[in-house]
């Protein structure tokens, strides 16, 4: 291929091109604003009766629950349920340490990590996705926040 004045005249205007419409792009987040990405991701908090009565719906996407935080089981054995208002309840993976080892006070003083434990019978929005696990449907945490 010849670099002639045509082939650098086109290669400029398609860089001119790409420019322009990657700024275009740019304004248009910027007047959207930053949650508007996130919302078109997320389907928004969606109530846990909804969720457990069409679960496929909500397959895989990324979702937002509230409900108080509930356990059952001992040890490894531990599984956890985020419940609603009626008693309804939706499973949820751990997503915090099950246990944790606090140092003693002479040691210098390490951020402190909440367990699972910590967030039993609290009142949580968690974003996440729900997952089928064999038969059972099982929500798996990306964030929770402490309401």
């Amino acid at each position: 291929m010849q670099v002639t004045a045509r082939n650098i005249f086109l290669l400029i205007s398609l860089l001119f091109f790409l420019t322009a419409y990657n700024l275009i792009v740019m304004v248009n987040q910027v007047i959207a604003g930053p949650d508007s990405q996130a919302s078109s991701q997320t389907a928004g908090i969606v109530m846990l009766d909804t969720v457990l009565a069409d679960p496929e719906k909500y397959l895989d996407k990324e979702i937002v629950v509230e409900g108080v935080l509930q356990a059952a089981g001992k040890g490894f054995n531990r599984r956890f349920f985020l419940q609603d208002k009626e008693g309804r309840t939706l499973e949820v993976w751990p997503w915090a340490p099950l246990e944790v080892y606090h140092p003693p006070p002479s040691q210098k003083e390490r951020p402190l990590v909440k367990p699972m434990g910590y967030f039993v019978g609290r009142h949580l929005r968690l974003t996440g996705r729900l997952q089928q696990q064999r038969e059972r449907f099982v929500f798996q945490v990306s964030t929770a926040t402490e309401l």
